[in-house]
């Protein structure tokens, strides 16, 4: 009964079970929650344990330079271990019910520094071995793949918790919302406020090219349904969406740190960038269009069922 109170505990802290992965749930939320615990206990902010795990990952960014497989090993450990401080700072703020925009842009900013770190140190040591400038083009482009890469997948994931869940276990706010907190929100005063949003309305606006049909699918619900999702809708989008979420978390962090991983090992971390460029690019292309396919389907489905209903049925069917 202890251990199943324990997996209960554990369970609690995740987004959803349907978007989390196997080795998050069998590996990084466990680690994660037991780090949860301890920072709790000491006082420790989720934004705290976020800077820790930064500076963690920035470091074994640096352990990548090195040729020695004794060196790059500990970079391996250090970098997982800022995964895990990664999963714990979500955990420990739905712990103590402290989420926030400013965690979610700072968990953002962690991720892109310590990739920013792992890119250059992998540039620098191809250099060193007497090889060609003209891999940091290379990385460049790898970088600007990875963020459209993870930031799509990133997207999709919430906008799953979004539909499944409901708008209240959605990490990123409807268009409309942030165009109107931003133009509510003055520099002076409120700069901070008004630089997180300005952050994450940059963000949703990028996304814009690879995500038409959601955006015409969550504005017709959110002006019928308002905040709460229908019940047959929230069924319907996890009937169909579910299987994307492979999709989304091999755009994200856990397959891309494996595969460097390995390469590490195998001492061919430069084929690192190939792999971004190359490989994730042909799942993220079939992804985004399988992904629409399905998106405009779900139109099609709450386009027909909103056209048949009379007006005083519409704000009805609510969960």
């Amino acid at each position: 009964m202890a251990i199943d109170f324990h997996k209960t505990q554990i369970e609690s802290t995740y987004k959803d079970k349907d978007v989390e992965e196997f080795i998050d749930i069998y590996f990084f939320r466990p680690i994660g929650y037991m780090l949860a615990l301890s920072a709790r206990s000491i006082e420790l902010t989720p934004n705290t344990v976020t800077i820790l795990g930064m500076i963690t990952g920035v470091i074994s960014g640096h352990l990548f330079y090195y040729s020695s497989i004794t060196i790059n090993m500990i970079g391996i450990f250090l970098k997982i271990f800022s995964n895990a401080l990664d999963s714990a700072d979500g955990q420990l703020a739905r712990m103590t019910h402290s989420e926030s925009h400013m965690g979610r842009i700072l968990d953002g900013i962690s991720s892109h520094v310590i990739f920013l770190s792992i890119y250059i140190h992998l540039c620098l040591r191809y250099i060193h071995e007497g090889h060609s400038k003209w891999i940091f083009a290379v990385a460049i482009l790898a970088g600007a793949s990875h963020y459209i890469q993870a930031a799509w997948g990133d997207y999709y994931r919430n906008g799953y918790l979004y539909f499944v869940k409901g708008p209240k276990f959605c990490e990123i706010g409807s268009l409309d919302q942030l165009l109107y907190q931003y133009q509510m929100l003055k520099w002076k005063g409120r700069f901070i406020n008004k630089f997180i949003v300005y952050i994450e309305l940059k963000y949703i606006l990028s996304l814009q090219m690879f995500t038409k049909s959601y955006r015409i699918l969550t504005t017709m619900i959110e002006k019928i349904y308002r905040e709460k999702i229908p019940s047959w809708l929230s069924q319907e989008y996890r009937r169909s969406i579910k299987p994307m979420n492979k999709y989304y978390n091999m755009l994200t962090i856990n397959v891309r740190q494996f595969t460097l991983f390995a390469l590490l090992l195998l001492k061919k971390p430069e084929l690192f960038f190939i792999f971004e460029l190359v490989v994730l690019n042909i799942v993220f292309i079939y992804a985004a269009t399988l992904q629409e396919n399905k998106i405009k389907h779900l139109v099609s489905i709450a386009k027909s069922r909103t056209d048949n209903k009379p007006n005083g049925e519409k704000n009805r069917d609510k969960r």
